[in-house]
């Protein structure tokens, strides 16, 4: 029988559980620090028994960043591997990734990059002339322990959709940043990016309300890509609305034979190096 395996049981990885449970006909594995078990009967498994190439069809990394290089090697024999963002800690992790897989396809789930209105999105801005970009991510989010880590954490989001739309980070400038906490760590950044035509800004806010969408300003009317909500709204007025999930394709791109050709090591690496910079830059700020 082949088996689906989940890496890590928190409070993401519960989410994907809670999905695959409800709309998927998997036999799930869960493998943790210290376990393995059955998904959702929570008995405990034999690794030997269980877990060779033969068992395991597909993997999804819900583990911490720390542990993603450590799981990609692990499994890197299986054809079906997800894992979540950010992709790799260290910049020389990227080129043994890449040496390992090869042709091999590595899914990372920059999680609204599969809602199908980001499909929507990537359509109609080749129809109308861009004038302004503003992508806004808030959450009141948990504290951070180390400064910065909420950037690392958060901004493969923004970064992600910004290479996708655009294939290219051009140069950018710090408007804001604020942390809110001298002990622990909530970030607000507030980025402009000078692409020809027009300016696109990237607001983050760990201090307030949930939002996660993409407002953008055409000639003679704006548009608001929401993510949380599944609809786009031109001038503030409701015009599309669509009942898939985002993990709904993500699982879909995996299931796929197809390579996923938009992303590959060379994807990654690039947001992971503009983050670097966006940190660097803040630094000097301070």
């Amino acid at each position: 029988m082949k088996h689906h395996l989940i890496i890590g049981y928190g409070v993401w990885s519960k989410k994907i559980l809670n999905y695959l449970i409800l709309n998927k006909n998997y036999k799930i594995i869960v493998e943790t620090k210290n376990k393995l078990f059955n998904y959702p009967s929570k008995i405990e498994i034999d690794k030997k028994k269980i877990f060779n190439r033969k068992n395991i069809n597909s993997v999804h990394v819900c583990s911490p960043l720390n542990t993603h290089f450590f799981y990609l090697k692990k499994y890197s024999w299986c054809k079906r591997i997800i894992v979540e963002k950010p992709f790799l800690e260290k910049i020389s992790e990227f080129t043994k990734i890449r040496n390992i897989y090869k042709n091999k396809n590595i899914i990372v789930n920059y999680i609204d990059l599969f809602n199908p209105i980001f499909s929507k999105t990537i359509k109609e801005i080749k129809s109308f002339n861009i004038k302004k970009v503003i992508i806004n991510y808030s959450k009141r989010s948990k504290l951070y322990k180390k400064q910065y880590d909420s950037i690392i954490d958060w901004f493969d989001h923004p970064l992600s959709i910004i290479i996708t739309l655009f294939k290219e980070f051009p140069t950018f400038d710090i408007i804001k940043h604020k942390s809110t906490n001298k002990k622990d760590f909530q970030d607000q950044l507030q980025i402009k990016y000078f692409f020809k035509n027009f300016d696109l800004y990237i607001n983050l806010n760990l201090t307030n309300k949930k939002q996660r969408n993409i407002e953008i300003f055409y000639n003679e009317s704006s548009r608001k890509y929401d993510f949380l909500n599944n609809n786009i709204k031109k001038n503030n007025k409701e015009i599309y609305k669509n009942k898939i999930t985002s993990f709904e394709n993500l699982y879909f791109k995996m299931e796929s034979e197809q390579k996923f050709l938009s992303q590959n090591v060379n994807f990654h690496e690039k947001i992971f190096i503009e983050k670097l910079k966006i940190i660097k830059k803040i630094k000097k700020l301070k």
